[in-house]
């Protein structure tokens, strides 16, 4: 072998290598875009239905951005579909650019949407007693209905103080709880006044209620309930 073939030999050599190593490189690029750009496409479509929700809220919101989010994700979707076929010397420094952008948008839009949603989620319900929905059922007071409605809106607004971002109907959801949640305080009003109902659950503690308290009308609204004949007297 020549001076000269070794020469070129190890030119050709140096070249295989030299383009090895921009294949090993672009690679890494693409895996470290993929990696950013998945995560986004996969969140806008829950962040758009959060955004609708939170629409139907008093926040102030920009103005124009559902169309900016959809617009936003083509254009993501349309940058992933071409980020495979970009060749090996193709500069990706304004693909970058615009991964990096893209993420920090989806972050600021998903912190409005979050920041909107917590702060409505975040109302009282409406106080019912509900240890006097049990107490009541204890003491033979029919309020299986009520206590249904409540387990069922409790439970609803427990699921919403859980979530992030609001899923499609989740506004909604909510509202129907705290108004299901109010029904029931009233219904229970009606069942029972404040006053009977400090007898039935003063009847089932240790110390009872003075035999004073049963007065006529008193004993006559118990009779209404169907429940006078789960009292006892008992002498000390």
């Amino acid at each position: 072998m020549t001076l000269r073939s070794t020469i070129q030999g190890l030119r050709a050599s140096a070249e295989v290598a030299n383009d090895e190593h921009k294949v090993k490189m672009r690679t890494g690029e693409f895996v470290e875009l993929a990696d950013q750009l998945e995560p986004l496409l996969s969140k806008l479509p829950d962040l758009r239905i959060g955004l609708a929700e939170v629409r139907n809220l008093d926040v102030g919101l920009p103005p124009g951005l559902a169309q900016e989010i959809t617009l936003f994700t083509a254009g993501l979707r349309a940058l992933a579909t071409e980020l495979p076929s970009v060749g090996v010397d193709h500069n990706l420094q304004t693909t970058k650019i615009q991964v990096r952008s893209a993420v920090a948008q989806v972050a600021a839009i998903e912190s409005l949407v979050a920041d909107a949603w917590h702060e409505f989620r975040s109302q009282q319900p409406p106080p019912v007693n509900r240890d006097l929905v049990d107490t009541l059922a204890r003491g033979g007071v029919d309020v299986e209905d009520i206590r249904k409605e409540l387990e069922t809106a409790q439970a609803r607004l427990l699921i919403a103080s859980t979530t992030r971002i609001p899923s499609l109907g989740a506004v909604q959801r909510f509202r129907e709880a705290i108004e299901a949640i109010r029904r029931c305080g009233k219904r229970l009003g009606e069942v029972v006044d404040a006053d009977i109902a400090k007898g039935i659950v003063g009847s089932q503690e240790p110390s009872g209620v003075p035999l004073a308290w049963f007065t006529p009308d008193r004993l006559e609204r118990l009779r209404s309930l169907g429940v006078i004949d789960r009292f006892q007297v008992h002498l000390r």
